[in-house]
C-alpha cells in the first residue's frame, strides 16, 4: 500500500513537468494534473468507498471550518502581499514569464476567465486530492503528524519545478519552505476540523493573492 501511495503522491509532478517540459502546453498540463490526477483520481475513490468522508467533503461543522478557512485564507494572502511588495522586483520578471507562458499555448495569462480558473478551480481540485483523497489514504496507515509531512513533501515537488521555469535562480530557496509551511498549516486545518472546507477556502485566498501579486507587479 505504502509503495502504491507514494506512486500516486508523485503523479502531480509527473502530470506537470511532462505537460510543461515535453508536451510545452499549459492546457496539457492542466488537463493532466487538474483532470486526471486532482479530479480523477479521488472520483474512482470516492466510487470505491461510496462515502463523501474519503474526500474529506463530510465530517466536522462545515459552517465552522468555512469561517476558519476565512480567516487562514486571509493572513496567507496578507503575507503573500506583503512578500510581493517587498521582492517582487527582484523575483517577478513580468516579460519572462509572459514568454514561457506563450510558449506553452497561454497567449492572455491576465485573462479574466484563466485568473478565475487559476484562482477557484484550481485551489478546490487541489485540496480534493492533497488534503481530500491522499490526506484519508494516508492517514489509515501513519498518524497526523506523519500524514503532514508526506503530503507537504510530495506537494512542494511540483512546485519547485514549476517555481524554478518562472523565476529566478534561487527564488526556489524562497518560496518553496513558504509553500511547505503552508500546506502543513492546511494539514493541521484538515486534521482538527474533519474536513476540507476551511482548507479550500484558504487555499483560494492564498492563490488570489498570488495572483494580485502577479497582476500589480508582473
Amino acid at each position: 500500500m505504502a509503495l502504491i501511495l507514494i506512486s500516486i503522491s508523485l503523479l502531480p509532478l509527473a502530470a506537470v513537468a511532462y505537460g510543461l517540459l515535453v508536451a510545452k502546453s499549459i492546457f496539457l498540463t492542466f488537463l493532466l494534473y487538474h483532470g486526471m490526477v486532482c479530479l480523477l483520481v479521488p472520483f474512482l475513490a470516492l466510487r470505491r468507498e461510496a462515502k463523501p468522508e474519503a474526500l474529506g467533503l463530510k465530517g466536522g461543522n462545515a459552517k465552522r471550518s468555512a469561517v476558519i478557512g476565512l480567516g487562514a485564507g486571509l493572513v496567507c494572502a496578507a503575507l503573500v502581499l506583503v512578500a510581493g511588495y517587498y521582492f517582487a522586483d527582484r523575483l517577478i520578471n513580468g516579460e519572462k514569464i509572459a514568454g514561457l507562458l506563450s510558449g506553452w499555448g497561454l497567449s492572455a495569462p491576465k485573462h479574466p476567465a484563466f485568473l478565475i480558473y487559476f484562482v477557484a478551480f484550481n485551489s478546490l481540485v487541489e485540496e480534493l486530492f492533497w488534503r481530500g483523497y491522499l490526506w484519508h489514504e494516508y492517514n489509515k496507515v501513519y498518524r497526523p503528524l506523519s500524514v503532514s509531512l508526506f503530503i507537504s513533501f510530495f506537494f512542494i515537488q511540483y512546485h519547485i519545478l514549476t517555481v524554478s521555469l518562472l523565476f529566478p535562480p534561487g527564488a526556489v530557496l524562497l518560496f518553496i519552505p513558504l509553500i511547505f509551511a503552508a500546506s502543513l498549516g492546511w494539514c493541521y486545518l484538515r486534521h482538527k476540523l474533519g474536513n476540507v472546507h476551511a482548507v479550500v477556502v484558504s487555499h483560494l485566498l492564498a492563490d488570489a493573492g498570488v495572483i494580485a501579486v502577479y497582476l500589480v507587479y508582473g
